[in-house]
């Protein structure tokens, strides 16, 4: 696919045009020790602080230089209404997580491609340890993703984007 169109792929499903179902969108929760900024660029001005005592879920998309842009234009925070966000908003892969599912002990390999036979650059062994997403597959089959400080690609089987619950 030419870079053009990608391009306007990604547009389409960060501006909610696309289905609720796009594989490339990214079901993540707020990990961060303090209040979360949220921002109208990549690195721009900040038009959201989120409070350090929440738990909030968003979906997120198109990542860009260690940014994900907010998909949908809300932010849930459990136990209250949501954060409703300007069209264009943008977190850091910092504050963001996933959980790994790995409940059964298995080992989950990061790998140094998007593939199942590339090699291996590191192993998850605990179960429901935090990671940082980093990037997507655009058929939103495998996650790059930061584990400590290893980064590897791991398949988006393994992932939970709810603080809540397991995603079992």
């Amino acid at each position: 696919m030419n870079r053009i169109a990608f391009t306007l792929l990604a547009a389409f499903c960060c501006l909610g045009l696309y289905a609720q179902t796009a594989p490339n969108v990214l079901g993540c929760f707020v990990e961060d020790g303090s209040s979360t900024n949220v921002r109208n660029a990549p690195g721009g001005e900040v038009i959201r602080q989120l409070p350090a005592q929440g738990i909030y879920m968003l979906s997120v998309c198109n990542p860009k230089d260690g940014w994900w842009q907010v998909y949908g234009g809300t932010i849930e925070e459990v136990d209250a209404d949501g954060i409703e966000l300007p069209e264009e908003a943008w977190i850091h892969s910092s504050v963001i997580g996933l959980s790994t599912r790995n409940y059964g002990g298995q080992q989950l390999s990061l790998r140094s491609d998007p593939r199942e036979d590339a090699s291996v650059v590191g192993r998850i062994t605990v179960p429901e340890d935090l990671v940082r997403p980093l990037d997507i597959t655009e058929d939103g089959k495998w996650v790059k993703v930061r584990w400590g400080k290893v980064t590897g690609w791991i398949e988006r089987k393994w992932l939970c984007g709810n603080p809540l619950s397991s995603c079992s």
